[in-house]
């Protein structure tokens, strides 16, 4: 594997602070914005990737990560060829995407003024 020198200052840590409910659509912006990174620094190798990803996000999404189990393949797949990157990018989008509260965030739109 080829070394790669990359300065990794501009993605700011992936901010575990607020309400269950604003966490996901955080963590897909958050998300999106690394894959453009690593899309524009030609990081290809999964490894580096799952690294990075964990490095970006900062201390407290790395500790939240051991802690999780990663879902596997969804319904009706027999075997589970991710790579180790999008096993990660898929644990922590189960983790984050799922808790959002729908109901209460229609409530919450329907109750605008």
């Amino acid at each position: 594997m080829a070394a790669i020198n990359i300065e990794v200052g501009g993605i700011k840590n992936f901010d575990l602070s607020g309400t269950d409910s604003a966490l996901g659509p955080r963590w897909c912006k958050w998300n999106e914005s690394f894959e453009y990174f690593i899309l524009a620094k030609s990081v290809k190798d999964d490894v580096q990737q799952r690294a990075l990803l964990l490095h970006s996000a900062g201390g407290e999404v790395q500790e939240l990560f051991e802690t999780l189990v990663d879902p596997g393949p969804g319904p009706g797949v027999d075997e589970d060829t991710a790579t180790s990157f999008q096993k990660v990018t898929r644990t922590l989008d189960t983790y984050f995407i799922h808790r959002v509260n729908e109901p209460y965030e229609w409530h919450m739109f329907r109750n605008m003024v």
